[in-house]
């Protein structure tokens, strides 16, 4: 991207798993029935009647279909984590500063990017709280220990 557009300047939110994996669940992205339908948000290639997500190596192919919609979940989770770790020269906020701290994190922000802070911006950061919905912290438990180890590997870095 950096070789195609010099001077970008690239803005990556890092969420804890915990929180990633309720917000996908409660999407059900991931579920085996929503991936034989018509109409996906992401890119796919079709693979004997079931989407497979872009991201996907092809490789692991057999292992996509033989999965749960959890360990699905969890796979994306690595994948996204893998690439961002590859991502050089990146502004990295942590989601929960930015729910937190929106004013703070944002100001940081803007002043990273050389822009300037707005009563548009200010409109928008004071709409920003944290969702009050029930969440499971024990989610993780019910993936294997091995993909569940790697999960946690990132969702500290979150």
């Amino acid at each position: 991207l950096k070789q195609l557009f010099p001077g970008t300047k690239v803005v990556v939110i890092t969420r804890t798993a915990e929180e990633i994996f309720h917000s996908i669940l409660e999407k059900e992205w991931f579920r085996s029935d929503v991936l034989r339908e018509k109409n996906l948000h992401y890119p796919n290639r079709m693979i004997e009647g079931l989407k497979i997500p872009f991201w996907v190596d092809p490789k692991d192919d057999q292992l996509w279909f033989s999965m749960d919609e959890l360990s699905r979940v969890a796979y994306y989770y690595v994948m996204i984590n893998r690439t961002i770790g590859g991502i050089h020269e990146c502004i990295t906020i942590k989601y929960d500063d930015l729910i937190d701290q929106p004013d703070h994190t944002v100001r940081k922000l803007v002043d990273s990017l050389g822009l300037s802070y707005g009563e548009k911006s200010q409109e928008i950061i004071q709409s920003i709280h944290r969702s009050k919905k029930n969440r499971n912290p024990q989610v993780l438990n019910n993936l294997e220990p091995k993909l569940r180890e790697e999960v946690k590997f990132y969702s500290n870095l979150s």
